[in-house]
């Protein structure tokens, strides 16, 4: 009984830090911020304004944002997809810590939280 919760114990913990090392998820957007304003998520939910980037193993991801979806491509340092009114690629600089996800563009910078990381990293730590 021991061994075979000492397997299980092991495969929940490289499962958790598998996930944590990850950038594989759905992240929505909780804050935002620019040299003129900075909006909590609270003002974010006020105003209606939502966005949900899913991030898929196979270097795809998707945002929905004000009723749209747009497809990416993604590298470690950049998200690219079609700019709607020129039609041409555009990137998008991000960077990953911990659960959290922040996209920059423009002077604003858009801070979106990975909740499932978030929740397996609370699991290995408590």
């Amino acid at each position: 009984m021991k061994k075979i919760l000492s397997v299980l114990c092991v495969l929940v913990i490289a499962f958790m830090l598998t996930a944590c090392g990850s950038k594989t998820g759905t992240y929505k957007l909780v804050s935002m911020e620019s040299a003129e304003m900075k909006l909590t998520a609270e003002d974010l939910e006020k105003y209606g304004m939502t966005m949900e980037l899913i991030i898929k193993d196979d270097k795809n991801a998707v945002l929905k944002a004000a009723g749209e979806e747009k497809q990416l491509t993604y590298d470690d340092k950049n998200f690219t997809g079609k700019n709607d009114e020129t039609g041409e690629d555009e990137s998008i600089p991000y960077t990953l810590e911990g659960n959290t996800l922040t996209l920059t563009q423009d002077g604003e910078k858009w801070f979106l939280k990975n909740k499932i990381k978030y929740f397996h990293m609370l699991l290995y730590i408590g």
